[in-house]
């Protein structure tokens, strides 16, 4: 058993699945595996290569801000602490 990758009309990755060795690969298709590191893999037949073909503001969209840390948070807090005393209070 072997794994197979399928491709729409514009090369770009679509799915994968098994088939038996022996057999021909159906259309739009190879077993040619694409790196894991694609956002939006696109495969080039002539070449027999996958290539990264997302634009970057696709692939910062799923960049997430991490959340601050606690320090960070005691620290914003105890800053807003100081300002109110040194401003007199509430």
């Amino acid at each position: 058993m072997k794994t197979i990758f399928y491709y729409d009309e514009n090369f770009i990755y679509l799915r994968q699945s098994d088939y038996f060795e022996g057999e021909v690969l159906p259309e739009m298709s190879t077993d040619i595996a694409p790196p894991q590191s694609l956002y939006l893999g696109k495969f080039y037949p002539e070449e027999n290569t996958w290539k990264e073909s997302a634009t970057q503001e696709y692939m910062d969209s799923f960049k997430v801000e991490p959340d601050p840390s606690e320090i960070s948070i005691v620290k914003q807090r105890l800053s807003d602490l100081y300002y109110i005393i040194a401003m007199g209070g509430i």
